[in-house]
């Protein structure tokens, strides 16, 4: 991941005292982990950061469904398929590379004659109640497991499948560029202004339009 410039660090110091914003609101809009963001608000005032009324009412969660019992590389191969299997039968032109190891999942061939690069994601359900679609990906090289951040280059379309609500979520890779992961809630609200923030999964469910 890239290094975080001195600029963006007061951008998000600015965001922290003027704007009153948590943590968590900073996480999503800087796409940076939590510990990142931690480091960089330290010592920053907190008067205007609004905190979650002591009384709140918590909405409780719907209970998810348990996570195939399968590999992260079968998982994601299985959500690939589910999701090249509703994009064709929403009418979508699907092809499938021949090499592994690409940012390229499936490519989508578009009225216009547009070739669509699109990257598959499983999309999984966390303790908060929301659920969790990575925007990254872990290669491994000859020094360790490293993370790598798609680039517009590398991706136009992020499509991820959710089976708790079998729904495939079709998002433009414009729409969450500056992020690592989106939070979506799925099951039940978002109560109060703890917890993940998130894009509206309403505007994305099942958006096969944006591919034909």
């Amino acid at each position: 991941m890239k290094r975080v410039t001195d600029e963006v660090r007061k951008q998000i110091r600015r965001d922290r005292e003027q704007e009153g914003m948590t943590l968590y609101q900073l996480v999503d809009k800087y796409g940076r982990s939590k510990s990142t963001i931690a480091g960089i608000i330290k010592g920053c005032d907190t008067s205007n950061v609004k905190r979650a009324a002591p009384g709140r009412k918590v909405v409780s969660a719907t209970e998810p469904m348990e996570r195939p019992n399968l590999s992260k590389v079968d998982l994601g191969e299985a959500a690939r398929q589910m999701i090249c299997a509703r994009l064709m039968f929403a009418g979508v032109k699907v092809f499938m590379p021949m090499t592994e190891d690409t940012p390229i999942d499936l490519l989508v061939l578009k009225g216009d004659g547009f070739l669509a690069k699109v990257q598959c994601k499983y999309i999984y359900p966390t303790q908060n109640g929301s659920h969790r679609m990575q925007l990254c990906s872990s290669r491994s090289n000859g020094s360790g497991a490293q993370r790598h951040s798609y680039t517009k280059e590398e991706v136009d379309f992020f499509v991820g499948y959710c089976q708790d609500n079998d729904s495939v979520y079709v998002i433009p890779f414009d729409a969450v560029s500056s992020r690592i992961e989106v939070s979506l809630w799925i099951l039940r609200k978002r109560a109060g202004n703890n917890g993940a923030v998130g894009i509206d999964e309403f505007e994305w469910r099942n958006r096969f339009d944006l591919l034909v």
